[in-house]
């Protein structure tokens, strides 16, 4: 009969190096310990990693502290090991202080135990000994799980799988000719925008200049199924919201889908409203996981260009905010937009670590998003 596995992992402000190693095939345990210092208690990150290892382990339990008094921190791990004897002990040294890394490897290695550590910058669980082994990093972090993690709660989403099959190539085309339709985009956004329920307003549309860009962008809405062949109805429920905007969220959905394998995409959403406990609310236009990295996609189907400087400081100052609360220091996060991204605002983004593209570069988007997931 096989020994039970004890997985141990150190309390941190980021939970997922703690998490990823008990998702991963063949080190599923039968128990966990979690060593924490009495501060980091009750935060939202150590309560997630709780509830998520509650998920996966037959028992959990945690392990009170210091954060540096060295001969108690070994102790303390001896203690654990001792009361599991006769256990195979994983112990993860990716979190907590340096001391408690450095003490509870020390107990481990001389109590018998495997001593782990997650390296998420180049995909690897390392096996740490006198011939440390590196084991690949399978992707097994969704966004759901790195939200609940981090304390959130996930609400509603943007089902796309509902829209009609014509949608998908009606925002692709779109994506795919950006450059050339910006003054076409901005009148389906203004047309969309009017009139009441599923009605439009037909005489906006013949009122129109007849130019090319227009008209073939025109043609392509009526046969998306999004709009009647006359063009004077709505026939989807979120034909308005698309038409208005949100099919730049949706390029960007379906470029994250069609990534190469290599991207390591795990899962995507769109249009993810999430809530702390206090009730705080956001909503996320795009996030996706890629090799258990959490990134975050602000998209704006308007003319950036034309708002105020303090308006277009406030959406890269939110992103990275949103950035550093929800995905933590292995979060990225980019800023989308149909319209143009200034020099002022380009430079903003470049000093937040906040990837961007704009109307400009949308059809290279594949490219740019295959580059931005990639290990660095």
């Amino acid at each position: 009969m096989s020994q039970p596995l004890l997985y141990c992992c150190l309390a941190s402000e980021q939970p997922e190096p703690n998490l990823i190693p008990v998702l991963m095939p063949g080190h599923k345990p039968d128990k966990a310990v979690v060593l924490l210092t009495p501060e980091m208690r009750n935060r939202p990150t150590v309560l997630g990693l709780l509830s998520e290892l509650g998920r996966h382990c037959n028992e959990v339990e945690t392990q009170e502290t210091a954060a540096f008094d060295y001969p108690r921190i070994v102790a303390d791990m001896q203690n654990v090991m001792a009361r599991h004897s006769g256990w195979a002990i994983h112990c993860n040294m990716t979190g907590g202080t340096k001391v408690m890394s450095v003490a509870v490897s020390e107990a481990c290695r001389t109590g018998g135990g495997t001593c782990l550590y997650v390296d998420t910058a180049n995909r690897s669980c390392l096996h740490l000994g006198m011939e440390p082994v590196a084991e690949p990093l399978p992707s097994v972090l969704d966004v759901s799980t790195i939200f609940r993690l981090r304390g959130y709660n996930v609400g509603g989403v943007v089902p796309i799988e509902q829209d009609p099959p014509g949608v998908y190539g009606l925002v692709m085309w779109m994506g795919r000719n950006a450059p050339n339709l910006q003054h076409a985009v901005g009148q389906l956004h203004w047309i969309a925008g009017q009139g009441e329920g599923d009605r439009l307003v037909p005489s906006l549309v013949e009122m129109r200049p007849r130019d090319h860009e227009f008209s073939e962008l025109w043609s392509r809405v009526c046969k998306s199924g999004l709009v009647s062949a006359n063009g004077r109805t709505l026939t989807h429920p979120s034909a308005r919201r698309i038409l208005t905007g949100s099919w730049l969220e949706r390029y960007v959905y379906h470029v994250v889908r069609e990534l190469p394998e290599n991207a390591a995409v795990s899962s995507i959403l769109t249009g993810v409203n999430i809530s702390t406990q206090n009730g705080t609310s956001n909503e996320i236009d795009v996030c996706f996981t890629a090799a258990n990295r959490l990134h975050l996609v602000e998209c704006k189907a308007r003319p950036v260009e034309r708002m105020a400087q303090d308006a277009q400081a406030g959406i890269t100052y939110k992103l990275d905010s949103l950035r550093d609360i929800m995905a933590g220091t292995f979060g990225r996060a980019m800023f989308v937009t149909s319209g143009e991204i200034k020099s002022g605002h380009r430079g903003r983004c470049r000093d937040l670590r906040i990837a961007h593209s704009d109307n400009a570069h949308l059809p290279s988007l594949p490219d740019a998003m295959s580059r931005w997931i990639a290990p660095r």
